[in-house]
């Protein structure tokens, strides 16, 4: 019933409806995190995830242009780092402005609060009902994929699962409503250039996979081909251009590094019913990674919308949503699969963790099941039942025949099934068996549902997790919050509940969904202040460096010792142990022999295996802390020299940065000046390209001289910034003359439309 214009408080309210749900979250998230607003300074999720990536932006909060990051192992091109946040804009600036690391909590809470808005976005593209909306983008906030990144402390993954549903709505605005504007194609530029920015590589590809999807199914059409390809294929050249600062150094990037985990493409997978155990349950799709790898969890309730909006939505949504989604079910087999060999292909290979796909067709589960609430809603209103007609029926054979194609595929790889596995089979199969044989009307939905609701209601209560005080009053404080906020704005509705129950359907998807996810939330505190690091530093300091930049190696997993890295970069320091997914592979040696004496690159070695193992794991030390013990080399490269033969002639240092290094004295030619730095390429002396010795930058000086210049000047960052230049100029251009391009579009779209009814 529509608000009655005669009522001033329901005019108010229709008016400030939508600003309240754009707001409704912000409180949510107050609720959910409020113990990291408390005295002690702690993380939202696990630290040493969280500090890989702090850590890695110390550097460049000091030194935001740099390109060489000489505070990271021996150098590192962090202009050219895959997992590397540089050129995302909602990132770096905040540590740049703050300096204060704790807040990535604020930027995750932010990433979850963008995510609410990129759905509530997409979900306009089945309905105009701001409520409805409300409801699926807080299922997409608080859903699986967000808040396992929080709890692992995968930050990047965050910040690009947060735009995708932005991306799917510009790409489905496009090829689903014919809605062939400049605008729309650049605006799905930017989504996917945000995503890639934001340093998770594999959500670009997978991402890709279902924007491919959705591309061929529009083409393979008979209407408007010429004018969607045309705009699609400019999208594309816009975001290539945009992320060409990034992805041309990546290129060579990719040949000069290795990582720190080698990658087995094969090790991980799971099956059919393990990745619906995934979406239905939260649980793993593999027990190689954690649970927070793979969970998907949106629940049984959402993923049964899900079915009721495959059989009977609009098939331009439909069904290339169900070939994404099953694309994504073959990825997610991982090695467990005779289609594996996709895994081995080159350049995706370099990707692990096969479940995590599961991410990038999370968006289509919560919006096709609220395309399937809408659709469920209007017939049980009209007292209609769901009876699929001859063509959904097709639908429904044609989708059950590929779901059993990919399990024949899974089968020589077939293990065990988990509860959570069969039960999902179990639940799936009969609501899809309700539909096909016409049993699915207002009591067996009922049935269904309530039933739905008790298995979800065991599975999560077996979790000893979810009985936790604290859980108990978040979940039930924001519950409540979301339930004022609904009766305040549709209380005309809330009397048609006994005679149509589908929107209290709706809520207990979304409770749940806040219950099992909260569940897993946790803080964490790296304990900085109790760290052995601060009397090791100290005693360094005392001792004295020597060399203008000090390298400290440690003997322990550094990831397991993430204050030590901190501390040290803090202080000035350089740790020299990998500490980042990827480091280069021709990091310079522990020891060089120069004129018969043992010299060190390194300035100091730490024990912090010792806290692992409790034993001394280096041969002598010059201090102690506590029983960790220190080692100070008699003999240490200085930071840049020059050789004449097997003897260093004297050096003065005129300048000293991570991109440049200026040097002075008595050089002649046939000299070896060395920079103490990793070697790759990009890296200068004297103007001319340097070369790599002893893995440092090294050249033989061709003539006599009174000063040496070492630069980092990489060409492929010159490139890559030029391009994305010219990337963000044409987009200048194209928005200028939009008007005209989009007039060129429309009559495209007529005649190609003319010419496919002629044949």
């Amino acid at each position: 019933m529509p608000y009655h214009n005669s009522s001033p408080l329901r005019v108010l309210l229709k008016n400030h409806r939508e600003i309240v749900y754009l707001i409704l979250p912000l409180p949510l998230l107050l609720i959910v995190f409020f113990s990291v607003f408390q005295p002690e300074r702690r993380f939202i999720g696990e630290f040493h995830d969280i500090m890989v990536y702090v850590n890695a932006n110390l550097f460049m909060q000091a030194h935001p242009f740099s390109l060489w990051n000489n505070y990271w192992l021996f150098g590192f091109p962090d202009y050219a780092a895959p997992m590397s946040d540089r050129y995302y804009p909602l990132s770096l600036p905040f540590y740049l402005l703050s300096r204060d690391m704790f807040v990535v909590n604020f930027i995750m809470m932010l990433h979850l609060y963008i995510a609410y808005l990129s759905f509530y976005r997409l979900g306009s593209i089945v309905t105009g009902n701001s409520g409805l909306r409300m409801i699926s983008s807080l299922i997409y906030m608080f859903s699986g994929v967000l808040t396992a990144q929080l709890t692992i402390g995968h930050t990047y993954q965050l910040y690009a699962l947060v735009w995708i549903p932005l991306l799917y709505y510009y790409l489905m605005k496009i090829v689903c409503r014919s809605e062939r504007t400049t605008e729309n194609a650049v605006l799905l530029a930017v989504s996917a250039a945000m995503i890639f920015f934001a340093g998770a590589v594999y959500y670009s590809f997978y991402s890709f996979i279902v924007c491919a999807v959705f591309s061929a199914y529009a083409l393979a059409g008979k209407r408007f081909k010429a004018g969607l390809a045309l705009i699609l294929a400019g999208s594309a050249v816009i975001f290539l251009l945009i992320i060409s600062i990034k992805s041309i150094p990546l290129i060579e990037f990719a040949h000069s590094t290795v990582r720190v985990d080698p990658i087995n493409p094969l090790e991980d997978g799971g099956s059919l019913e393990n990745n619906l155990a995934s979406i239905l349950f939260g649980t793993p799709v593999d027990k190689v990674f954690g649970w927070f790898e793979s969970s998907a969890f949106v629940g049984i309730i959402t993923a049964a919308l899900m079915i009721i909006g495959l059989v009977f939505g609009d098939a331009k949504l439909t069904v290339p949503s169900f070939l994404s989604m099953a694309a994504a079910f073959a990825w997610a087999d991982g090695g467990r699969s005779v289609l594996s060999f996709m895994h081995l292909l080159p350049v995706l290979n370099n990707f692990r963790v096969a479940g995590r796909v599961l991410g990038a067709v999370e968006p289509l589960v919560i919006l096709l099941a609220l395309h399937g609430f809408c659709l469920l809603y209007e017939r049980v209103k009209n007292g209609e039942e769901l009876m699929p007609d001859s063509a959904e029926k097709k639908r429904i054979k044609v989708g059950v025949t590929i779901l059993i194609l990919l399990k024949i595929t899974e089968l020589p790889y077939q293990s065990g099934l988990t509860d959570t596995a069969i039960a999902s089979l179990i639940l799936l199969s009969a609501l899809v068996a309700l539909i096909y044989w016409n049993r699915l009307n207002r009591a067996t939905l009922i049935v269904f549902f309530t039933a739905a609701c008790i298995v979800q209601s065991v599975f999560l209560f077996r979790d000893p997790a979810a009985s936790r005080p604290e859980l108990l009053w978040k979940c039930g404080l924001s519950a409540a919050l979301i339930a004022l906020v609904i009766l305040l704005y549709n209380r005309h509705r809330i009397r048609s509940i006994r005679r149509n129950p589908t929107p209290v359907i709706l809520y207990a998807a979304l409770v749940f969904v806040i219950a099992v996810n909260c569940s897993r939330l946790i803080t964490s505190e790296p304990g900085l202040e109790k760290s052995p690091a601060h009397q090791i530093i100290s005693t360094i300091k005392k001792e004295g460096q020597g060399n203008i930049q000090t390298f400290v190696m440690e003997t322990g997993w550094p990831f397991q010792h993430m204050d030590f890295a901190h501390l040290l970069i803090k202080n000035g320091l350089h740790p020299v142990r990998a500490n980042f997914a990827y480091f280069l592979k021709n990091t310079p040696s522990v020891k060089y022999p120069v004129n018969n004496i043992e010299y060190y690159s390194i300035d100091y070695i730490v024990d912090t295996a010792n806290l692992e193992n409790s034993r001394q794991n280096i041969p002598a030390y010059t201090f102690k802390v506590g029983d960790i013990a220190v080692f100070r080399p008699s003999h240490v490269l200085p930071d840049v020299f020059v050789l004449r033969g097997q003897q260093f002639i004297p050096v003065t240092v005129r300048k000293f940065t991570s991109d440049e290094t200026i040097i002075e004295g008595q050089f002649r030619k046939g000299d070896s000046a060395v920079l103490k730095t990793s070697y790759y390429p990009g890296w200068k002396v004297n103007g001319g390209p340097a070369q790599s010795n002893g893995n440092m930058v090294w050249k033989r000086l061709s003539g006599d001289s009174s000063s040496v210049r070492f630069s980092f000047e990489p060409s492929d960052y010159r490139i890559g910034i030029a391009m994305s230049c010219s990337g963000v100029l044409l987009i200048a251009f194209l928005l200028y003359r939009r008007r005209m391009i989009d007039s060129y579009l429309a009559d495209e779209s007529r005649q190609s439309a003319a010419d496919a009814g002629v044949s």
